[in-house]
This record gives structure tokens, C-alpha cells and sequence, in this order.
């Protein structure tokens, strides 16, 4: 919702005596007014909710591409241990026939 959109519902809303900014600060002192400060506490906690949950999602992720490239690695590093022990066991059976 814009500012100008808000601005709308709030002249709207306010009786005609009260002037009501076009401003953020005008707004929110409108808001506040209006629907009281549980209004802001629930808007800050929601908002909170939403960066906690945006951040655990990253979280997540970085650590799921890091138990790729582990797999990755650990597999890599099987590979060629097998590919050692391949040739520990064929340097075996040249030097005792």
C-alpha cells in the first residue's frame, strides 16, 4: 500500500477538524491514534517473525550446499582410495606370483 493510499484511508477515516499529514510520520502518529499501540507491537513482531524466518531459510540453504560439497568430497576421497587400494592389491599380486 503507497503512502498516498494510506494518506486516503486516513483523511477518510478522521473527522474533518483533524488535519492528517501526507507524511511516514504523520501516518504512523494517525495509526497509532487509531488502532493503538498493540497496532505497532503486533506490526514490529510480525516483521521480526518474517527477518527470523527469511534468515533461517538462508541458513538452511548455506548449510545444505555444505553437506553437498562434504558428500561431494567424501566421495571424491572414496573414489580414490579405492583406486589406491586397487593398486596396492594389482603391486600384490606382480610382486608375489
Amino acid at each position: 500500500m503507497s503512502k498516498d493510499e494510506l494518506h486516503s484511508i486516513a483523511v477518510a477515516d478522521t473527522p474533518s477538524e483533524i488535519v492528517i499529514p501526507n507524511t511516514w510520520q504523520g501516518l504512523i502518529v494517525w495509526a497509532v491514534a487509531r488502532f493503538g499501540v498493540g497496532l505497532i507491537v503486533a506490526a514490529v513482531f510480525c516483521y521480526g517473525i518474517i527477518t527470523i524466518y527469511a534468515d533461517m531459510r538462508t541458513d538452511r540453504s548455506q548449510l545444505m550446499d555444505a553437506y553437498r560439497d562434504n558428500t561431494r568430497c567424501i566421495e571424491s576421497f572414496a573414489n580414490k582410495l579405492t583406486e589406491q587400494t586397487k593398486a596396492i592389491e594389482e603391486a600384490h599380486r606382480r610382486a608375489n606370483p
